[in-house]
């Protein structure tokens, strides 16, 4: 008998009980979206505070965020700051976004320098994960910007020097003394 009671009460459980937690859990996904679309259309704020709270809360989403990110950073609506920031919040996530390096890669190419730089720290934040980005890093390592050639080294640094030796030859280590020394 003590079965049948059990039996009956797992059944009452799935038929009525899960129901109202599947209705919460949409009701909450709505509301965890609105949140999320509030956080995304805040990354052009000037208010540091704000942004930094928003940047603390995207990271802590970890892999989950990283497709929206991705595509908040080839949404070329989106203005400059914008991009640099989704690259900063990238980078912070370290390994996580391991996805974004091929998304991350054009900034390298950019024409504005603080692009080029963001992009190669956020890089180097990913380390190893970020290995597919190397030979775009080694093609600017001698950009003509110091803040440029300075996060380059130590992204290239943090990917992994084993990995990296080959890619810059001989001059490596007179380009970093260069980016040190100055």
């Amino acid at each position: 008998m003590r079965n049948y009671g059990l039996i009956i009460s797992f059944i009452f459980v799935l038929l009525f009980c899960l129901p109202i937690y599947a209705e919460d859990d949409e009701a909450s996904k709505e509301r965890r979206e609105g949140k999320l679309d509030l956080i995304f259309n805040s990354l052009d704020t000037t208010n540091e505070m704000l942004f930094e709270q928003n940047t603390y809360k995207l990271v802590r989403m970890g892999e989950r965020i990283v497709p929206r990110l991705i595509k908040e950073l080839r949404n070329k609506d989106n203005s400059k700051k914008n991009h640099m920031n989704v690259i900063y919040i990238l980078g912070r996530m370290g390994k996580n976004a391991k996805e974004a390096v091929p998304s991350i890669l054009p900034f390298l190419r950019d024409r504005d320098s603080d692009f080029r730089a963001v992009a190669a720290i956020a890089l180097g934040k990913m380390g190893k994960y970020a290995i597919d980005a190397v030979d775009e890093l080694a093609k600017i390592r001698d950009d003509r910007n110091k803040w440029v050639r300075k996060s380059v080294y130590e992204a290239l640094e943090k990917i992994g020097e084993r990995e990296v030796t080959e890619e810059l030859g001989d001059n490596r280590a007179q380009n970093a003394q260069d980016v040190k020394g100055k």
